[in-house]
């Protein structure tokens, strides 16, 4: 994997990382409702990465 492989993933973690930095009603929605969950397996999806047995 070369260097913009990696910088590309860093910064989708970042990104995703983020959204609980500032809790507040949108994100207690999007993660009681599954929807955080869902917006990560499709980042790790598109980066060819798994996440952690049983996440989500």
């Amino acid at each position: 994997m070369d260097e913009i492989d990696w910088a590309t993933r860093a910064t989708a973690w970042e990104l995703a990382a983020l959204s609980f930095r500032y809790p507040g009603p949108e994100l207690e929605g999007a993660v009681a409702s599954g929807e955080w969950a869902e917006a990560a397996r499709e980042i790790a999806g598109a980066l060819g990465l798994a996440l952690p047995e049983g996440f989500g």
